[in-house]
């Protein structure tokens, strides 16, 4: 005789079958949302570091550069493309300040021998800002500002950043390649140089993870007094 409750099982009750698949419907449900608030932190964290590198990259160059020049030198070209400023700004500059005779004798002012062009691209949504550094001609050398490039500044300010092929050309490099806008302003009152830099974050994926929410801006400006200006 098998008595009740002897060698046999008892299966889940509808209820408790319910109960079970919410139970565990809802700690799947924790988990992504916690997954995707993960991988939407670090989206942002990405992005928010790339463009910090590219600003401290401009800061680097474009500021320090322009710091050492002399503003009677500086000469901007103005551009636009959907509202957004695209400008180009070339300045003097030194193949290499270290050497004996980088600064005259008597005046001690610096024996110029190089230009400094720096250009934001027209490539929509986003540009590149490239640094052109120029070699002149020694008929040029000591011409204020560069006399090529206010002749022709469209020679220079190419959307190819390796589209320049001259033979004054030195070398080329990009800066940054998420620019919104690129805003250069002479000041004469003062003798100042006033540079804005929007540059453009990465999108970010939506909560959803259906589309990409578009990043934020980072907004670089500073005013630069040229130091060498006598």
């Amino acid at each position: 005789m098998i008595r009740p409750g002897q060698g046999c099982k008892r299966g889940f009750t509808i209820t408790e079958a319910i109960i079970t698949v919410l139970v565990f419907s809802f700690f799947m449900a924790v988990l992504f949302m916690t997954i995707s608030y993960g991988f939407r932190t670090y989206s942002v964290a990405v992005a928010r570091s790339d463009v910090t590198t590219e600003a401290r990259r401009i800061v680097l160059f474009l500021e320090n550069e322009l710091r050492s020049s002399a503003y009677f030198s500086v000469s901007v070209e103005k551009r636009t493309i959907s509202g957004n400023h695209r400008d180009g700004v070339c300045f003097v500059s030194m193949l290499d300040w270290s050497r004996y005779n980088s600064f005259d004798s008597i005046e001690s002012r610096p024996n110029w021998d190089r230009y400094l062009i720096y250009y934001a691209t027209t490539d929509l949504p986003s540009g590149k800002l490239v640094r052109l550094a120029i070699n002149p001609d020694s008929s040029d050398v000591g011409s204020f500002p560069y006399p090529l490039f206010t002749q022709s500044p469209q020679t220079y300010l190419l959307d190819d950043p390796l589209g320049y092929k001259g033979a004054d050309l030195a070398n080329t490099r990009v800066l940054a390649g998420k620019v919104k806008s690129f805003e250069v302003k002479l000041i004469p009152v003062s003798q100042e140089v006033d540079a804005t830099v929007l540059l453009r974050q990465n999108g970010v994926m939506t909560r959803r993870g259906d589309r990409t929410r578009e990043g934020g801006t980072f907004e670089l400006h500073y005013r630069v007094a040229p130091q060498n200006t006598r």
